[in-house]
C-alpha cells in the first residue's frame, strides 16, 4: 500500500482498485469492462430536465468472459460494504451458473484467476470471494 509521509499508510480508493483490476485483466488477455450504473439529470438546450437511470440496480462493477463463463466482479475497499441490491444481483448471477464475487484488492483478483486457472470450480470460487 502506498505510504503518505504525514499519515502513514494511504488507503486505496475503490476506483483505483477497479482500474488496477481492469489493467490486470487486459494484461492477461481477458475480455472485461467497467459497467457504469446510476442516474443523472439530463437537459437539452434549456428544455425541461429529466431524470435518466442507467444500468440495473446492484449490477457489478466489472463484467467479463473467461473459460466459457460470464463473471461479475463487485469491487470494494477492505472496509467497504456491499448493498442489499448488489448482494441480490450477485446471488442471481450465481444461481444462474455464472460467477459473481466481491473483490477487495488487486491481490484478490490475481488469486481468483490463479485458483480458476488451477481448476477450482465455480462453487469454491463463489464461497472464497463472497464477502
Amino acid at each position: 500500500m502506498p505510504r503518505n509521509k504525514k499519515r502513514g499508510l494511504q488507503r486505496v480508493s475503490e476506483n483505483e482498485i477497479k482500474s488496477q483490476i481492469l489493467q490486470y485483466l487486459t494484461a492477461k488477455g481477458i475480455f472485461a469492462w467497467r459497467q457504469n450504473s446510476g442516474a443523472f439529470v439530463y437537459s437539452d438546450n434549456g428544455k425541461p430536465k429529466r431524470f435518466v437511470r442507467c444500468g440495473i440496480p446492484g449490477i457489478a462493477d466489472i463484467i467479463g468472459f473467461y473459460k466459457n463463463t460470464t463473471f461479475f466482479l463487485e469491487v470494494k475497499t477492505p472496509q467497504g460494504r456491499i448493498t442489499k441490491q448488489q448482494k441480490l444481483f450477485l446471488e442471481e448471477v450465481n444461481k444462474n451458473g455464472q460467477l459473481g464475487v466481491v473483490l477487495r484488492s488487486l491481490d484478490d483478483c490475481i488469486r481468483l484467476f490463479e485458483l480458476w486457472d488451477k481448476g477450482s470450480n465455480l462453487e469454491y470460487l463463489r464461497e472464497r470471494f463472497s464477502k
